[in-house]
């Protein structure tokens, strides 16, 4: 579930809180392997790089997520930038 503040979070900005955070193991992992595959550092991505980036990770994470029959939710650039 969400605490409070992430509810309030949601319901002012319309973004899922969740969507703002990598917190499982899964989604940790894949950045990780991701960060190494693709070199990324923060400081040398353009915000366009940044929003192609978020889109192959959640490629990526939807396809793991599929075959767990797990739940997923999209996550924002500013998830991948903090994990940096």
């Amino acid at each position: 579930g969400m605490s409070r503040s992430q509810h309030f979070f949601t319901i002012t900005t319309r973004i899922d809180a969740h969507a703002m955070e990598i917190s499982s193991s899964v989604e940790f992992h894949l950045f990780m392997d991701m960060r190494a595959e693709f070199a990324w550092i923060s400081f040398k991505m353009t915000p366009k790089q940044w929003a192609a980036a978020t889109e192959t990770y959640n490629n990526r994470l939807e396809e793991k997520n599929h075959t767990n029959g797990s739940k997923m939710v999209k996550k924002n650039p500013q998830a991948l930038l903090r994990k940096l």
